[in-house]
């Protein structure tokens, strides 16, 4: 699964059944400075040239809300993830590098 940041800065969840990694796919130079308005909503940077994405906003990006089973192994994937260090479900977060 992962987050693709178009050139014009608008959002889409893009294999949202690959619930085996996450990460952000950007046609922006995020390392720039040039973030979207709408990557900066739903988004926190971090020390490690990743970001913190709010997990809520994928949900609602993955158009999959009302899918009990979707979302069931969503937030599974985060509780799978939070020992690693890439989610914090009571924050409702998940941490993400940029693929190159």
């Amino acid at each position: 699964m992962y987050l693709n940041i178009k050139s014009d800065g608008s959002l889409t969840l893009e294999e949202t059944d690959d619930f085996g990694r996450f990460e952000i796919r950007s046609a922006i130079d995020l390392a720039s400075g040039d973030i979207s308005d709408e990557f900066s909503r739903l988004s926190e940077p971090t020390d490690d040239d990743r970001y913190w994405i709010d997990a809520d906003a994928i949900v609602t990006l993955s158009s999959r809300a009302d899918d009990l089973e979707w979302c069931g192994t969503f937030w599974a994937m985060l509780e799978n993830a939070e020992p690693y260090g890439f989610a914090d479900v009571a924050r409702r977060r998940i941490k993400s590098h940029v693929a190159k």
